[in-house]
């Protein structure tokens, strides 16, 4: 089988990993149990050191192919809100994940992903700490194949922030102030736990989807922006909302991928920093295909307000 990039699927089933096994091997990194939440007997802290690190060992990549990394962690809202960790597999690098707080406190768990086209053979997974800011709790790391079973849905569909059939809280707004957007305006997500939900969300009969929420968030903003992605009330991981330019009327994308469910949902997206959160343009969802990563810029913005 082939999945919707090009690229052989990963050929074993998606199979967890926990953070605490006793056959990983840990560096400024330590089991606790003390984050109630987790899955298997614990989860592990990478403390606030520069390089600290946690090495999931006898990782099964099958033949290799097309396949997502998916990271359960939590991390507590801090004054340094992300902590960015290098990822290697058999020593060689694949990519960075940003650890971003997750809720007010280590016990609200979330999940960061990265696709690649995993190697073959049975091998060691390795994430790396590359600054000593904020630390994250490790709870477990899924391997999973990519696409295969692709969202039904004939093209990609733009769903508009500010339609009307949408809801919003109280305290969000529409706005027309920044040019760039599609449609008729975009929304303001202004405060922590503020948020908008696309109503009428078509997933035809379910599969393998991707969601980019286009937005903007000034440089010279308090960044990034996380908010919290649940669809029909269930949540389903955390984007971070990265600053996209240096001044507001900038655009970017920030993407996710996973199992999309059966019917017709509604998708929420809430704002789970005391930072606020980002301005909302459109949701367009599709199946998994020409995956990239986010469009949205990797560095946070200044501490100031807007």
């Amino acid at each position: 089988a082939v999945s919707p990039i090009g690229v052989p699927l990963l050929d074993v089933p998606a199979t967890r990993y926990e953070a605490e096994d006793a056959t990983n091997s840990l560096e400024s990194s330590i089991v606790s149990t003390s984050y109630p939440g987790h899955t298997g007997s614990g989860s592990v802290i990478m403390q606030s050191e520069l390089y600290s690190s946690i090495e999931f060992t006898n990782v099964n990549f099958g033949s290799g192919g097309s396949c997502k990394i998916d990271f359960r962690y939590s991390m507590q809202k801090s004054s340094d809100s992300t902590r960015p960790c290098r990822v290697t597999i058999n020593d060689i690098e694949y990519g960075v994940v940003n650890f971003s707080e997750t809720g007010p406190t280590y016990n609200d768990y979330a999940n960061e992903m990265m696709l690649i086209d995993c190697p073959p053979g049975v091998a060691t997974v390795r994430i790396t700490a590359t600054s000593s800011s904020a630390q994250a709790n490790i709870d477990n790391m899924v391997i999973a194949p990519v696409g295969a079973s692709p969202l039904n849905i004939p093209i990609s569909h733009m769903y508009e922030a500010e339609s009307a059939s949408n809801t919003m809280s109280s305290d969000s707004t529409t706005a027309t102030q920044y040019l760039g957007y599609s449609g008729s305006g975009y929304v303001m997500v202004t405060n922590q736990d503020s948020w908008v939900e696309f109503k009428g969300v078509d997933f035809g009969s379910g599969g393998s989807c991707k969601m980019d929420f286009r937005y903007m968030v000034g440089q010279g903003t308090r960044a990034p922006r996380p908010c919290k992605v649940s669809i029909n009330g269930e949540d389903i991981g955390v984007l971070r909302f990265y600053a996209t330019g240096s001044t507001w009327g900038t655009y970017g994308v920030d993407m996710m991928v996973f199992e999309c469910p059966a019917g017709v949902g509604d998708v929420r997206v809430t704002a789970t920093s005391t930072y606020k959160g980002p301005f909302v343009d459109n949701l367009v969802l599709s199946s998994v295909g020409g995956i990239g990563g986010s469009s949205s810029p990797s560095k946070r913005g200044s501490e100031e307000t807007y």
